[in-house]
């Protein structure tokens, strides 16, 4: 035997008996707690008395909080998992200056029992990005060891460790056990054999397979605009929650789940991603759209939006593009100007003001929202109607005409206050800028899309200082941000407490260029332009070449077509593109290719049905065939690596499948233009292995390789 490989084995054999027997010992105390928990509670429902059951599940509570139990319980999954997978390399390295020789095994998770020689550095450690950034035994190598200030946090202080990095091994360890190991870049295909093994219908963590590029933005500064132009299948879904996970284990102090937002395109690419979040160690994230977060963060401030009322897309044409722009949302400043003003002005002529002496509010009002400020002044005038209900009470004297002008200042204030209302405030706006020539294309519709909802956002902001609940977010990570405009991420701006984002987005794959950026620098009118980072990717690592040529010959049809992808150095099956006569022996022929791949693979398959309008009626053939499909809707969340899903081409961007299908993307669904390309493009590119494209009569133009 390799005398390498028996040292390896030892090494993990007593790894893994180390982890077996913390595993015991946490196992016993958990159900230890959990077994007290469930007496506990079998007493408070045998008492007869309500406030004593109360006080014992009270108890319980203090003694699930005091003992860990939510700690110990994810800690208990993780060291199962790393009984199984404890490390995955290692790497061996020479630090400069200190004579210090380094052996780091890599790990999903760090464990660190009291004999060091067997510690695991946790993936996220500073000294792995050897391993991710480096293929080979490299002289004069380096990584950065960040210095966190928490005092001054967003400064980036890091420390650069020189060193000589002489070992780079990868291991294949199934059930515990080492199958063997692949030193430095003697095993380049690890990265094809784990795209290849990939089964779709789920996110999957790339820990072992993170690339250069990718490492670099994971660990990129988050005190910056960190934008990342990725092509299809180069992994930016995944670099997003990777760079998460990153965040909370290197700034722990500072950016956590509850200060962070993770915002998506859809419903349902949030729950896509939200299968993968715990084995990264993220539980509790707040993540969803925009539109549905601003609507959230209006409703939480006490003001109305019917939910009917709300569109799920973003509107076509001139004024989506009209609305995207800074002379737009300088509109909304000189509105709130303007009102605050006018309002100023009127009440400066109610007796009350000055005979209340409440003028020093209205100067404060110059610098604040005015609505914050008249909600300050009715509390402090509330305060005194209370007093002097006090003293009349008692009989102490109160001048009458003092009372009443409380009495009409809270009256007329109030009034005032709920006269701000989301929807009218909106319409005011719509009504003044109408009469500009320049936006006299912006009309108001009584149905709301995502630049409807911003606009209300930014002047009820202006106006009544609304803020997030639990206050502003210290990073917001915003995926397929190329679907955004200008005045979208004016509001992102403006709920986030420092402008620290990361924006990841393929311009290729924009759902709809009206109202949304045209170029990543347009992002440069909102933040400043020192303050971003760009990234690009043009390797698309998700799909076959094949598959990944022939997605970039629809987008080359367009001169404006730009950041075209490159493929990935692994090979497949050509698509395959089948003509059928009827649409009956099309759906035929692709529920009985889906049902026998499914049958011999039990991987994730999905059917593209471009015709929304047709969903329910090709998930009822495939019901009569023996097919029972996984129907995407807008809300779904039942992913699984093991499925057959059905589902509409505007739901499928950022997920990914084994196999595709795509039924009928005639030209009538996909017309020749950017737009139609780019929807296409992104249907083909989900593919992971497999597309077939099963047409009717006559091949689109845009699919034609010539």
């Amino acid at each position: 035997m390799n005398p390498s490989l028996q040292k390896e084995q030892i090494h993990l054999e007593k790894v893994v008996f180390i982890l077996v027997n913390e595993l015991k010992k946490l196992a016993i105390d958990v159900s230890s707690i959990e077994k007290k928990y469930k007496e506990g509670l079998k007493e408070a429902s045998e008492t007869g008395r309500q406030d004593e059951a109360v006080d014992i599940i009270k108890e319980l509570n203090k003694m699930m909080d005091i003992r860990e139990y939510a700690f110990k319980r994810q800690f208990l999954d993780r060291i199962k998992y790393q009984t199984t997978n404890p490390y995955f390399a290692r790497i061996d390295a020479f630090i400069k200056g200190k004579n210090i020789p380094q052996k780091v095994y890599i790990g999903k998770h760090a464990h660190l029992p009291k004999e060091r020689e067997y510690w695991i550095s946790d993936w996220r450690s500073p000294v792995a990005s050897l391993y991710y950034n480096y293929n080979k035994p490299t002289k004069d190598a380096k990584y950065e060891f960040m210095i966190i200030d928490k005092d001054h946090p967003w400064l980036d202080k890091k420390q650069t460790i020189n060193c000589d990095l002489n070992l780079r091994r990868t291991f294949d360890i199934e059930n515990g056990k080492l199958i063997n190991f692949y030193d430095n870049s003697l095993r380049i295909d690890l990265l094809g054999s784990a795209l290849q093994h990939k089964s779709g219908g789920v996110l999957e963590d790339i820990v072992e397979t993170i690339q250069s590029i990718q490492n670099d933005i994971i660990r990129s500064s988050p005190n910056k605009v960190c934008v990342v132009q990725g092509v299809a299948g180069s992994g930016k879904t995944t670099i997003a929650i990777h760079r998460l996970s990153y965040l909370f284990y290197t700034y722990k102090d500072i950016i956590t789940e509850s200060n962070t937002l993770l915002l998506t395109s859809s419903k349902v690419l949030a729950e896509y991603i939200s299968k993968t979040l715990p084995e990264l160690e993220i539980y509790s994230l707040k993540r969803g759209t925009l539109q549905d977060y601003l609507v959230e963060v209006i409703k939480e401030n006490n003001f109305k939006i019917q939910e009917t009322s709300i569109l799920s897309s973003k509107r076509e044409g001139t004024q989506s593009n009209l609305r995207n722009t800074l002379d737009y949302i300088n509109e909304i400043d000189k509105f709130e100007k303007k009102y605050k003003s006018d309002l100023i002005t009127n009440l400066k002529q109610k007796d009350y003001i000055s005979e209340l002496n409440l003028d020093h509010y209205l100067k404060l009002a110059q610098n604040k929202p005015i609505h914050y400020i008249l909600k300050l002044v009715l509390e402090d005038l509330i305060e005194d109607q209370i007093a002097i209900k006090e003293r009349v009470k008692y009989k102490d004297y109160v001048d009458p005409v003092h009372i009443g002008l409380v009495n009409s200042a809270i009256r007329e204030l109030t009034s005032i206050q709920k006269g701000l209302d989301a929807v009218n405030i909106y319409k005011d706006f719509i009504t003044s800028i109408h009469l500009s020539s320049k936006f006299e294309d912006i009309k108001f519709h009584k149905n709301f899309d995502i630049d409807d909802i911003s606009t209300m956002f930014l002047l009820l902001q202006k106006l009544s200082g609304i803020e997030p609940l639990n206050g502003k977010f210290k990073h917001i990570v915003i995926d397929e941000g190329q679907d955004l405009g200008i005045l979208n991420y004016e509001c992102i701006k403006n709920i986030s407490s420092a402008g620290q984002l990361t924006i990841l987005g393929d311009l290729n794959q924009a759902a709809n260029s009206d109202g949304a950026i045209n170029d990543w620098n347009d992002l440069e009118q909102i933040f400043e332009k020192y303050n971003i980072d760009y990234f690009q990717i043009n390797t698309s690592y998700r799909t076959t070449t094949e598959i990944i040529k022939f997605a970039r010959n629809i987008l080359e049809k367009f001169k404006e077509s730009k950041y075209l992808p490159e493929p990935f150095s692994r090979n497949g099956e050509n698509p395959k593109l089948t003509k059928f006569d009827s649409r009956e022996s099309l759906l035929e022929k692709t529920a009985l290719q889906a049902k026998e791949l499914f049958e011999k693979e039990k991987k994730a398959i999905a059917i593209i049905e471009p015709n929304k309008s047709r969903l329910e009626e090709v998930n009822s053939y495939l019901k009569i065939k023996g097919i029972k499909a996984l129907k995407v809707t807008k809300n779904f969340d039942d992913f699984s690596k093991s499925a057959i899903y059905l589902v509409s081409s505007d739901l499928v961007k950022g997920l990914e499948f084994d196999t595709v299908f795509l039924i009928d993307p005639n030209e009538m669904l996909f017309k020749h233009s950017p737009k139609s390309a780019r929807s296409l493009y992104v249907c083909c590119t989900r593919a992971i292995n497999r597309l077939y494209i099963n047409y009717l009569d006559k091949l689109n133009p845009l699919l034609d390789a010539h």
